[in-house]
């Protein structure tokens, strides 16, 4: 009842658990690339436009379901995503060809859509400002610890039975929790702004689509972030991908013990969510532009921290550089979360969460068709990640500058809200 602020635990539970399991499903392919690759005949590059080609097609469909978001029931879309990521998350046990693959992973991600706009905006209704970055790194650690135990339980699994079992497992659990999630009530758009505010509930009224981005672009705070994640695209993406590859070709690693450390990476971040949702709480005391401020710095320290990682001569090098590394990088999602929120007008927010999506995937998509996407297969794994860091780096520098912009694009958020009574 803490995190939530005396509020129903009930909704963040159940979207906690859909992350969750969705995510299972996304531990376990990243921990299993190598085996996917050698399966399908892959190259390095060839295995990262397989996950970019997805990754492009789901997340620029995230924008026409973001637009959705604040027009309709986003319940509804919360149990048939969930329904269908289940449904294609076995399906990708059972397929044999690199276009199967690729069909099936893109419907996998199509049922995720909703995990990062809808869940988001719903969580963001249904908990007022001062909690939701506690409400927020608690969701997101959903997927921290879906790759934990994704990751370890399917590298044991592989390791006893192959790697094609891992993906049957989820089917049951997903449509459990759907069942669940059909329970969940539909929030007013701007319901948790208002009652923080002490005022009536507002109706509020749904944009045209091209009327909806310009009211978002307008918003300094998000044009400066979105420029932000479209180089963060360039970084996480390709590091997602090759680190699995890294410990496989590096230092020779199998199933089980990749399994282990990406758990254990992964464990380490959700102790960086878990932080930040306390931390972005008291940086919201002293300034509203304070935790993406912090953010800024926060994505320059993962750069050098990633570039130290691509340097390790050892494994009891990357070991703790690498943990310190993850801890890191989970402690920029609750800020840039709360930020996002705050920032974006009630009825645009979904579209808001959601159109950065599209920034993460040209982002992604331009490093892997570009010669960095090469430099893996041509002169080593630690020379494709070490690529990776400057993108950190950069990225931090763009969002460090829309901390100027907050308070007063928070005071144009509610402002629309009140115009739209």
């Amino acid at each position: 009842m803490n995190i939530t602020g005396g509020e129903s635990p009930f909704p963040l539970s159940v979207l906690f658990l859909l992350f969750f399991f969705d995510e299972f499903d996304t531990g376990a392919f990243n921990v299993l690339a190598p085996n996917i690759k050698r399966s399908f005949h892959l190259t390095d590059r060839g295995f990262g436009l397989v996950v970019v080609v997805n990754l492009a097609i789901v997340l620029v469909l995230a924008v026409p379901v973001g637009h959705l978001g604040d027009r309709v029931k986003r319940v509804v879309f919360v149990v048939i995503g969930a329904v269908i990521a289940g449904t294609f998350s076995f399906l990708t046990g059972v397929v044999t060809t690199v276009g199967l693959l690729v069909a099936v992973r893109i419907m996998n991600g199509v049922g995720r859509l909703a995990n990062d706009p809808i869940h988001t905006s719903l969580l963001t209704d249904y908990y007022e400002p001062f909690h939701r970055p506690r409400v927020f790194a608690t969701h997101r650690n959903a997927m921290q610890l879906g790759s934990i135990f994704g990751s370890a339980i399917a590298g044991g699994a592989a390791y006893l039975v192959g790697w094609r079992v891992t993906f049957m497992i989820l089917l049951v659990p997903i449509l459990l929790t759907a069942v669940a999630a059909a329970r969940l009530r539909e929030p007013e758009r701007g319901e948790s702004d208002r009652r923080a505010a002490g005022g009536v509930m507002p109706h509020v009224r749904p944009l045209p689509f091209g009327q909806a981005i310009r009211v978002l672009l307008r918003v300094r705070t998000l044009r400066r972030a979105y420029w932000g994640v479209l180089i963060i695209g360039g970084g996480i993406v390709p590091l997602a991908v090759l680190l699995p590859l890294y410990l496989d070709r590096v230092f020779g690693l199998n199933e089980a013990a990749r399994g282990i450390i990406v758990s254990a990476n992964a464990f380490a971040t959700y102790l960086g969510i878990q932080n930040a949702g306390k931390w972005t709480q008291t940086w919201l005391t002293k300034n509203l532009g304070e935790p993406v401020r912090m953010c800024g710095w926060l994505l320059m320290l993962v750069g050098v921290q990633l570039a130290l990682v691509a340097a390790a001569p050892n494994l009891w090098f990357f070991l703790p550089i690498g943990l310190i590394t993850s801890f890191t990088t989970g402690i920029f999602f609750p800020p840039l979360l709360t930020v996002t929120a705050l920032v974006a007008p009630a009825r645009v927010r979904s579209l808001g969460f959601s159109f950065a999506s599209i920034f993460i995937a040209v982002g992604a998509g331009l490093f892997f068709i570009s010669p960095l996407g090469g430099l893996s297969d041509s002169y080593g794994l630690r020379w494709g990640l070490f690529s990776s860091a400057p993108f950190w780096l950069v990225a931090g520098i763009i969002i460090l500058t829309a901390a100027k912009f907050v308070t007063e694009d928070t005071q144009r958020a509610f402002a629309d809200l009140d115009e739209n009574d």
